[in-house]
């Protein structure tokens, strides 16, 4: 009969990383016995630092464990390690460039951690104010993990989160949810209640299928949606609104599409050459996509106001000229099937000197480089206008072939524009 030794043995490790009174001590204990091949140890930690264990631990979203501190009892037989609580604390997983997922607190209940069989089982986890910065979800980098470790935790959740979308420079605080994974397919439900608006987040993903997202928002500042607009909008003056819109679609790598409606209420946006302002702005069946440019059915913009400097007749005047403004359709590559606006006025000079009142205005399609219909039907100096005819602003030189009609326009509202042209008045 064949006899195996067994050893015990005792080992205790204090240490300081640092030499900042602020910074805690870590305090490591372990004990435990070998016997044949079988190793049994238990661990009490206490802040202790869990630095080289990136290749022990899955990567999130192609980010790797860089740091991390554990306060805990936790039992090893050879590979597999189990804990009935776990806290890490100030973790860290870092991925390409700036990418980067840091957590103040994390709390594991219920643990197994299989790091031969790349099994990672866990009960609950709460986390605890943190920050992610993302520019885009490596899901590739996901899957294959995937395929090589199985991570299960049914009951996952969180509060006090910085999310950081830094392709679009889209920023939320105090973001709190709840999630769940298991192995190949999971969910995500995140929402924010603050400054800035009101956001419900969900994330889902089957087994073998894409991940879907589902966006909701409410009174959402337009400021954090900057740069999903048009370059002309971003760069050249400021604006203001809220937002409300309800998109739904998948994420694939770093790519997205999103379809639903967006409603925009008291936007205006100031510049040197102008202001406009609309109560409500209502975008049926937009394609928000990372392949091709925005693109929206119906644009419906209701009770607008336009406000633009007032230009004299150059062949007769010295003042100098300024460009032309072709607003509203500084859009970019922006694709609109049809841009409808009701119940609005024009004013040029002065707020209350109003030359067009509307009573419909539409243009279809907007598309670059794409001449544009347009059917205008309203009112100058109480006389009745109509334009119906095409209309070409994307060139240096603007052009339209149009039939207009003009009908008892009383002649003053162009006496302050034919004074400051030298024309008689």
């Amino acid at each position: 009969m064949k006899k195996y030794g067994i050893r015990y043995w005792l080992t205790q490790v204090r240490f300081k990383i640092s030499d900042d009174a602020s910074v805690k001590q870590g305090h490591w204990v372990w004990h435990g016995k070998k016997e044949a091949d079988v190793w049994q140890i238990r661990l009490y930690l206490k802040h202790a630092p869990l630095h080289g264990l990136a290749h022990k631990i899955p990567q999130l979203f192609g980010q790797t464990w860089h740091q991390g501190f554990a306060t805990g009892n936790v039992d090893i037989i050879n590979d597999v390690m189990t804990a009935d609580e776990l806290t890490l604390e100030d973790v860290s997983f870092q991925g390409k460039d700036a990418a980067y997922l840091g957590l103040n607190e994390l709390q594991l209940s219920h643990i197994q951690w299989d790091t031969y069989a790349q099994i990672f089982k866990a009960k609950s986890m709460d986390i605890q104010d943190g920050v992610w910065h993302f520019d885009g979800l490596d899901l590739n980098a996901q899957q294959h993990q995937a395929s090589t470790w199985k991570v299960i935790i049914p009951n996952i959740s969180w509060q006090g989160m910085t999310w950081q979308d830094m392709q679009h420079h889209v920023m939320l605080f105090d973001v709190y949810g709840t999630a769940s994974w298991q192995e190949d397919h999971g969910s995500l439900s995140a929402h924010q209640t603050e400054e800035q608006g009101l956001w419900n987040i969900a994330l889902k993903q089957a087994a073998g299928e894409r991940l879907a997202l589902e966006i909701e928002g409410k009174k959402v500042p337009l400021r954090l949606l900057r740069s999903l607009f048009p370059e002309a909008l971003q760069t050249q003056g400021y604006f203001n609104g809220k937002a409300g819109f309800h998109l739904q679609g998948h994420l694939a790598q770093s790519a997205y599409l999103l379809n639903g409606n967006i409603t925009i209420e008291d936007f205006s946006w100031q510049h040197s050459d102008g202001t406009w302002q609309a109560a409500s702005m209502n975008l049926h069946d937009a394609e928000l996509s990372s392949d091709h440019p925005f693109q929206v059915a119906t644009m419906t913009i209701q009770d607008w106001k336009g406000l633009i400097p007032m230009q004299p007749w150059l062949q007769n005047s010295t003042a100098e000229a300024k460009p032309v403004l072709t607003t509203p359709f500084r859009l970019g590559d922006w694709q609109i099937g049809k841009l409808e606006l009701t119940q609005g006025h024009l004013s040029i000079g002065q707020a209350d000197n109003v030359w067009f009142t509307s009573e419909s205005m539409t243009f279809s399609p907007i598309q670059p480089a794409h001449p544009i219909h347009v059917d205008i039907q309203g009112h100058i100096g109480e006389g009745i206008f109509q334009w119906q005819g095409q209309w070409s602003p994307w060139l240096p030189q603007p052009w339209f072939d149009a039939s207009i009609h003009l009908k008892n326009a009383l002649p003053f509202v162009a006496k302050d524009w034919l004074h400051l042209s030298g024309l008689p008045s």
